[in-house]
């Protein structure tokens, strides 16, 4: 029933949205930091926020701002679709629980949130390494001095 639940969450666009606009924003805050003549727009120091410490910053802006909100909108969209479409109750019809129902949900969604971070991840590492050139190891920078 799991399985069920991912293959619908794929097919919304607006978690591809989301990801092309998430990759949109690193890059152009990457350049911001890069650019002298656009720096000052963020009051940002290159050697604070760019470098070792983007990813960093990026996946702890993500995790507590962007992420929240946008796993809180996607499982109120997909339950407000579920409802809509009758799909919460055809489920018990066929001799399901509602424990076993609630269960496929959840663990659609902690196997979501999980599989997002990991791309988010993805993303601004590969970003961080054509912007800087740096090769990132995966403990903090301040370990490694």
């Amino acid at each position: 029933m799991t399985r069920l639940e991912i293959k619908r969450l794929l097919q919304q666009k607006l978690i591809y949205f989301f990801l092309g606009l998430f990759i949109f924003a690193v890059i152009a805050y990457s350049g911001l930091l890069t650019s002298a003549a656009l720096r000052e727009l963020v009051d940002a120091d290159e050697r604070i926020l760019g470098g070792h410490y983007f990813p960093e910053f990026m996946l702890r802006f993500y995790s507590t701002n962007v992420g929240a909100l946008f796993l809180a909108m996607i499982t109120a969209l997909f339950i407000c679709e579920d409802r809509q479409a009758g799909l919460l109750v055809q489920p018990l019809l066929h001799g399901r629980t509602k424990k076993e129902v609630l269960t496929a949900k959840i663990n659609m969604l902690c196997l979501f949130s999980l599989v997002m971070m990991i791309i988010i991840g993805l993303i601004v590492y590969t970003i961080s390494y054509f912007r800087w050139g740096i090769k990132f190891s995966l403990l903090p920078y301040f370990l490694n001095h």
